[in-house]
């Protein structure tokens, strides 16, 4: 129980560094650049500038996948908070990154594996030889949304599972499809996802 709660404090004192750094990652111009092609939208009709109107358009190389997040989130969100919220919601999609991998192996290894640990070496790994990955997580780069969401679409339809019945999970599989679809959405290179998925499921 010590070790427990020693580990819970661990995980909270993370989070509050997160957010202590999120918070400061403002200049961050990728997140920037989905928020003002959201906005284009909203006053435009369009994502991507359109030549006809004879005026400046914030712009973006990337698909508008995190745009249309935004649109969703401004339903909900005053947009005097949207830039907190959305570096809050980068923090969530770290943790649940995480929290999903854990699930998925202790389905797949049941009770081979033990996690009493396994907040502790992910915080380590973090702060450590993954830093650089970390302070770029926490800008709400597109990467690790996109592969959360794969992940959770992995971990929704449970291919993995000795058990695994197409017919008894096709609602939970086509849900799973629609949220791999918006994973490439938001990230293009996510469509190479498909290829082992495909393997896997024809081999396995």
């Amino acid at each position: 129980m010590y070790k427990a709660k020693n580990i819970n404090l661990y995980l909270i004192i993370f989070i509050i560094f997160l957010l202590i750094q999120a918070l400061g990652k403002f200049y961050r111009y990728p997140i920037a650049e989905q928020l003002g092609i959201s906005l284009n939208y909203f006053n435009y009709g369009n994502f991507y500038p359109d030549e006809i109107l004879n005026i400046p358009f914030p712009h973006s190389v990337y698909f508008p996948g995190l745009a249309i997040l935004i649109n969703l989130l401004r339903l909900i969100i005053p947009d005097y908070y949207l830039m907190e919220i959305l570096y809050f919601l980068a923090i969530l999609v770290i943790l649940g990154f995480f929290y999903l991998s854990l699930k998925i192996s202790n389905e797949i290894f049941s009770n081979n594996l033990r996690y009493e640990n396994f907040w502790l070496i992910i915080i380590i790994l973090c702060l450590w030889p993954a830093k650089f990955w970390l302070f770029y997580a926490i800008t709400f780069k597109t990467d690790i949304l996109a592969f959360t969401l794969i992940i959770f679409s992995i971990y929704l339809s449970k291919p993995y599972l000795k058990k695994f019945s197409f017919s008894k999970k096709i609602t939970k599989i086509i849900l799973s499809i629609i949220i791999l679809s918006f994973s490439i959405l938001i990230k293009q290179q996510a469509i190479f996802i498909i290829f082992p998925l495909l393997i896997y499921f024809f081999l396995f």
